[in-house]
């Protein structure tokens, strides 16, 4: 009686031939987020709060890119708090590095109001930084400059290149 064993053969070589099940996709390399709320802390210190309206991080570059940013990183060492706000930011969270585009508004606790084109901000560092035309007031001047760099850590700023001040009497 070897025929009717014979006659399932075709079935199971054709079972064991099938096509194997498909390997999920990887998932995209994109996360996309809206309304971000971000906190970063050093210790049970907290160090930056800030807010996103969009963001989108790209895994496997390390990589983010945000509209409608705004940031406030807490100073150190006696330093006020600084806000800075773009309505663009890209950066690498793992070396503390952002750039913000688009028209940068910096603002200081002590006062000091500040636009630009663009800033860069290092964590690791302690400065936001620019290389293009920044207008600022504070309290009783006003300033043009170059560029500048405003240190986080000790609350120092430095305006470069062609700088153009003007002091006002305060009452």
């Amino acid at each position: 009686m070897p025929w009717p064993r014979l006659q399932f053969l075709p079935l199971l070589c054709a079972a064991a031939c099938a096509r194997p099940a498909p390997i999920p996709a990887a998932p995209p390399p994109t996360v996309q987020l809206r309304d971000v709320h971000v906190v970063r802390s050093a210790g049970s210190e907290v160090t930056l709060t800030g807010t996103l309206q969009t963001l989108s991080f790209r895994r496997n570059e390390g990589r983010y890119a945000g509209e409608g940013a705004r940031f406030r990183v807490k100073g150190q060492g006696g330093a006020g708090d600084y806000e800075v706000a773009a309505p663009r930011v890209t950066g690498l969270p793992a070396e503390q590095k952002a750039e913000g585009t688009g028209g940068v508004t910096l603002t200081t606790d002590h006062g000091l109001v500040g636009t630009t084109s663009s800033a860069r901000l290092d964590g690791k560092a302690g400065v936001v930084t620019g290389a293009e035309p920044l207008e600022a007031s504070g309290p009783g001047y006003t300033l043009q400059a170059d560029g500048f760099q405003l240190s986080v850590t000790g609350g120092k700023h430095r305006f470069e290149g062609n700088v153009r001040t003007r002091l006002e009497a305060t009452r």
